[in-house]
């Protein structure tokens, strides 16, 4: 198998499956699949390996492959082992159960509820029953068999389309299916044992949604699915102020999923609402923000957009107009009320471009894209429930009045410098932070470095790393580090006509810049390092990017703006 995978690697999941030595060449059409097999044979002719000519079958619009009949309009069940299953005489034996219900599992995806059907069968295969056939078993018997004689056409899943899936749980099992376009492709289904059959309504409902993810996995990570569900306290999962551990693990890997659920009741879709996960928010090449095509279904029956939606049917009013579908609001999508508001919030908080800053700068990177009434209020929330910034950032006011500097009149002319140290060892071996404050714009630059670097290495750090960006300043803010007094340092700077500024001793507030700098980037480091501490070094681009992106209070714009003259794209702007 390792052979025919390295032979026919460049095709394979294009229009080639191997198991083993059998290979299925599958195409749109005949033409498509004339240079398909063409394709292929010339591989086998190259690499000399040599098909059975009697056991190959070409052109044709179904084929057994593996126990299925895969044709054009789906998968069916093999005609040959429903003959088996029908004509299968009633058990005597473990043994001969065993035998049934392992050929009846093999086509479990073809029927509903399978194991519940099958659990009279499940029990008494059990060491500890022994074998007892009684009225249950018969019945469950011949409702297997007649599932598998009729067992329906399933649809052949593609990739192009969305996903769906409906999860049900009940007293004793579990079940789902998977859909495209209300065709079924798979059925799940599992018998509650244990612990499992004492949880509550809520938690078998949500353990539905974590085993059907497990089991297809492979078909939802890489595009975003639909989840339908009959339980509406689903909706509000995120909602809750704190979880359990069980809850918290369920949803730690449910987050991994790009999904959006909407609650079913009775045979009526009420609204979509696209729950929240913080990563996997780009797919693909061309980049966009999922979720947002259900945004449109929303808005006819929003509390706080229906009217005006309705209104801005055909043109523009006041502030709002229709755009592809959508209400915008001075060129700021409106937001219905969804969980997508939720999702948003904690992007702009904690996103991986964030830096979990507080309410005011959360607000400002959602003012820029987003619109919906009382946005202060769903912000003020989450960040105050938000367990990273609580367990990060410290309440510790400053010591003292920082002293006033003269304000520069241009960027990267003046600027400011100091070390951050007693870091843990990075995996590069690395322990000490290298800050350079633009004093103009407050652009910082965050250079990895050693604790015992002399002037030497720092002087190559500052040109490779700023002198390469912005040019050599005019004036430099220190303070009395062994570094930025070293001859070597002094000499460098004045033959370049810097005039280096000294802070005066046991006074480092004197070069405040820096020290409100160095207190920020200790917060966001605390904040976005995981576990692992000693992977300080690979945080630092993403800090730099998200204070860097931050507005400042002080001139109402961003540094990246100041400088460049425009904010660079987020997750947000997709």
């Amino acid at each position: 198998m390792r052979l025919m995978n390295h032979a026919l690697r460049a095709f394979l999941g294009r229009f080639v499956v191997v198991y083993f030595d059998d290979i299925l060449v599958y195409s749109k059409s005949l033409d498509e699949h004339i240079d398909h097999l063409h394709c292929v044979l010339t591989v086998l002719r190259k690499e000399k390996l040599y098909a059975n000519l009697k056991k190959c079958s070409f052109c044709l619009d179904k084929v057994v492959f593996l126990g299925f009949v895969v044709g054009a309009k789906g998968i069916a069940v093999h005609e040959e082992k429903v003959k088996v299953i029908k004509e299968w005489p009633t058990p005597k034996s473990i043994t001969e159960v065993r035998s049934f219900h392992g050929l009846a599992s093999f086509y479990r995806r073809f029927v509903k509820d399978f194991n519940t059907l099958a659990a009279p069968l499940t029990e008494i295969v059990k060491k500890s029953m022994g074998f007892k056939w009684g009225s249950e078993q018969d019945r469950a018997f011949i409702e297997i068999k007649e599932r598998l004689c009729g067992a329906p056409l399933l649809a052949l899943p593609d990739f192009s389309k969305t996903f769906e899936i409906e999860c049900y749980a009940s007293g004793i099992g579990i079940k789902a299916v998977l859909m495209q376009e209300k065709r079924p492709i798979a059925y799940f289904s599992e018998k509650l044992n244990g612990a499992a059959l004492n949880y509550p309504t809520y938690d078998k409902e949500l353990y539905t949604l974590v085993r059907a993810l497990e089991t297809w996995q492979h078909y939802l990570w890489p595009k975003e699915f639909v989840i339908h569900t009959d339980h509406e306290s689903l909706k509000h999962l995120k909602g809750q102020g704190k979880l359990n551990r069980r809850h918290a693990q369920w949803m730690e890997f449910i987050e991994t999923f790009p999904y959006v659920i909407k609650y079913k009741q009775g045979k009526e879709n009420i609204v979509a609402d696209a729950l929240s996960r913080r990563y996997a928010l780009i797919s693909t090449l061309n980049a966009k923000l999922l979720g947002f095509e259900y945004v449109k279904e929303l808005y006819v029956n929003d509390d706080d957009f229906a009217s005006v939606f309705a209104a801005r049917d055909k043109a523009a009013f006041g502030k709002f107009y229709r755009l592809d579908g959508y209400l915008v609001r001075e060129n700021r999508l409106c937001v219905p009320n969804s969980s997508m508001r939720e999702l948003l919030v904690r992007e702009a908080h904690g996103g991986g471009l964030m830096g979990h800053f507080g309410v005011r700068k959360t607000l400002d990177v959602l003012h820029e894209h987003f619109f919906w009434p009382k946005m202060k209020r769903d912000v003020e929330r989450v960040c105050f429930r938000c367990v990273t910034c609580r367990q990060a950032k410290s309440r510790v006011l400053p010591h003292g009045l920082y002293t006033p500097l003269p304000v520069p009149s241009a960027p990267w002319v003046d600027i400011s410098m100091d070390f951050v140290l007693g870091l843990p060892r990075s995996q590069k071996g690395r322990d000490s932070i290298f800050v350079v404050v633009d004093r103009f714009s407050k652009m910082a630059h965050f250079i990895s470095c050693h604790k015992t670097n002399d002037a030497t290495h720092i002087a190559d750090l500052f040109f490779r790393e700023i002198v390469r960006l912005h040019g050599v300043p005019r004036s430099i803010v220190s303070d009395r580090d062994v570094k930025f007094l070293s001859y070597f340092w002094k000499v460098l700077w004045g033959k370049l006509g810097t005039k280096l500024l000294f802070s005066t001793t046991c006074h480092p507030q004197t070069d405040g810049q820096t020290e409100v700098v160095n207190r920020t980037l200790s917060t966001l480091l605390r904040t976005i390092i995981q576990k692992n501490l000693k992977n300080w070094e690979d945080c630092l681009p993403f800090i730099e990017f998200a204070y860097n992106r931050s507005v400042r209070s002080t001139t109402n714009f961003s540094p990246f703006e100041i400088v460049y003259g425009f904010n660079p794209l987020t997750p947000l702007d997709l």
